[in-house]
This record gives structure tokens, sequence and C-alpha cells, in this order.
């Protein structure tokens, strides 16, 4: 985990987003407040470029954002498996900047935790992080028929998970 944290930082220079990089541009105005989108990161301040606050400030938008994307790819997982059948417990998704997990479940209490580092990568890694916490719910280990109920909801999950493995 910790020979990934350079695709995963958030600098001031630019933003690594769903697997792409942004530029980021500083326009000194009176609000106080970062803005990504398809072409770069724009960071609103009246401060300059004073770095700290500027990445604060980046760090906040970028972390709304993704759980924004998380809430929705909540959604996409939990249609599909009612679409299938299966009834998963009312899920509550937190964001959180953790050290050495891409996701945890806690499947008693409904809950799972997404890194917030994997905003750096593909929408496809992050859905196949919340496939993989969701199938806790049915198996609370990682046997053989973990992975077989995995991929059978998400036949992609070793193609864009293994990119969480790249060095």
């Amino acid at each position: 985990m910790r020979t990934r944290e350079k695709r995963s930082e958030i600098n001031t220079e630019t933003v690594n987003w769903l697997g792409k990089e942004y530029p980021v541009r500083i326009i000194h105005n009176a609000r106080e407040l970062a803005v990504l989108d398809e072409i770069e990161c724009r960071v609103f301040t009246r401060l300059g470029g004073d770095g700290e606050y500027v990445l604060s400030l980046i760090q906040r938008a970028v972390a709304d954002r993704f759980a924004a994307l998380c809430r929705k790819l909540n959604e996409e997982v939990r249609a599909e498996l009612m679409r299938r059948g299966l009834t998963p417990p009312p899920t509550q998704i937190t964001i959180k900047d953790m050290k050495s997990r891409w996701g945890s479940c806690s499947y008693t209490r409904g809950h799972i935790s997404i890194n917030i580092r994997l905003a750096a990568y593909p929408r496809e890694t992050v859905l196949s992080v919340l496939w993989h916490e969701y199938a806790h719910y049915w198996h609370h280990d990682h046997s053989r028929k973990f992975y077989d109920f995995l991929l059978d909801m998400y036949p992609e999950y070793f193609r864009w998970n293994d990119l969480l493995k790249e060095k």
C-alpha cells in the first residue's frame, strides 16, 4: 500500500481523479473553494498560493466528490443485488483515509468504509472494492465461495482490482 501512495497523493500542482491527472489552477477570488471538473482543478482563494491552505481546499473538494461517487456506486451495487434476488442490509458508506486497506466491511452493523485514496483510481477499481466489501455480507472470509460469489456479481473484479497491486 505504501508503495502506491504517490499515485493517490494530493498536492497543489496536480490532482489524480479516477485514473486521470488534472492540473491545479489557482484563481484569486473572494470565494474559498476548489472545484474539480473534466479539465482541471480550479482553486478559488483570496489567500494566493499558500500551500497548506490550498491543499486543504483541494482535499475537501476531492473528498466531497468522491463521497458522492461512492453513494452513486453503492446504489448501483444494491440495485444489481436486488435485481438478482438478494437483499443486502441497509448499508452506510463512510469515506476514510486508511493506511493499509482499500475498504472494510462490518457486516453485522451494515457499514462499509472506502479508502479516500481510491479517488485516484478508475471508477471500475472503486467499484471492485465496493463489490468486494458487499460480498462479505454473504461470505465473511476470503474463501473460494467468497470469490465465486464476487466474480458472479462482478466478473471484471480481478481486471480492475489488480490495479491496486501495481507498484
